[in-house]
């Protein structure tokens, strides 16, 4: 695992329960948003941390 692919997994174990926005872990990490994309993709591939998708709450009347 590389320093920054270990970087992100510290900061998305570091928010628990509670998970991360990509915007969010790209503040914190300043890394670029490609970067981060394949951190990410890596560590869900290792099944060390789970993708969750957001639902828009917005409903049309």
């Amino acid at each position: 695992m590389s320093g920054e692919e270990a970087m992100a997994l510290s900061h998305i174990q570091a928010s628990a329960n509670e998970g991360i926005w990509n915007k969010r872990l790209k503040a914190k990490t300043e890394l670029h948003q490609t970067s981060i994309d394949r951190y990410f993709k890596l560590l869900v591939q290792k099944q060390l941390v789970k993708a969750v998708r957001v639902r828009s709450t917005i409903q049309s009347s």
